[in-house]
């Protein structure tokens, strides 16, 4: 549902959202730019597994099939804020979080259960550039999640983060974790990560 919104000091947007995940208020999918047809949304590319099973996504049209996500002109930042619900149907469903998105540069808003809903793998795929988590405080994150079973956050930037406490407890069948470069040094707690 396209709603008009103006910005006091900068030019006219549309906002996009999806009424079916909206609930207590509206989620944004995104944010752009007017077209040259006011009513034109992207067009989405279905998101199909790689040889190995991993969903990946390089390119708007790929995010906006597989995330919830908007994009902060100030930062030229795509934020991925959780993965659309139904949208992938799977008992292995393995994530891969990019590191640029046409461009853009990524940031992930939270690192938890509803930001991947049934993931059972998560990574961040191969490059330089750290994916910037926006959160501070991610503390019970993926609390008892059965679902997790690979974690692969190498190139995650959580240097804001100040409360990782329980972040994967109680994930029983977490069988490989690589946190590897992990910048914890502001972190004041991590109580039984």
């Amino acid at each position: 549902i396209p709603i008009p919104y103006k910005p006091s000091d900068k030019a006219p947007v549309r906002i996009v959202m999806n009424p079916s995940t909206a609930c207590a208020g509206l989620l944004i999918n995104k944010i752009i730019k007017p077209t040259s047809k006011p009513n034109r949304i992207a067009k989405t590319e279905e998101v199909k597994p790689d040889a190995e099973g991993w969903l990946k996504t390089s390119t708007i049209e790929e995010v906006e099939s597989l995330w919830n996500y908007r994009i902060n002109e100030e930062t030229n930042t795509v934020v991925l804020e959780s993965l659309k619900e139904n949208n992938v149907k799977s008992d292995d469903i393995k994530i891969e979080i990019p590191r640029t998105v046409d461009g853009h540069n990524v940031a992930l808003s939270n690192l938890n259960t509803a930001t991947f809903q049934n993931a059972t793998h998560i990574r961040i795929a191969e490059g330089e550039e750290q994916v910037k988590l926006l959160a501070t405080d991610i503390h019970h994150g993926f609390l008892n999640n059965k679902n997790l079973k690979h974690v692969e956050l190498k190139g995650l930037d959580v240097s804001g983060v100040t409360d990782m406490t329980m972040l994967f407890s109680g994930c029983d069948n977490l069988q490989v974790i690589n946190l590897l470069d992990w910048d914890i040094q502001n972190d004041t707690i991590t109580t039984s990560m």
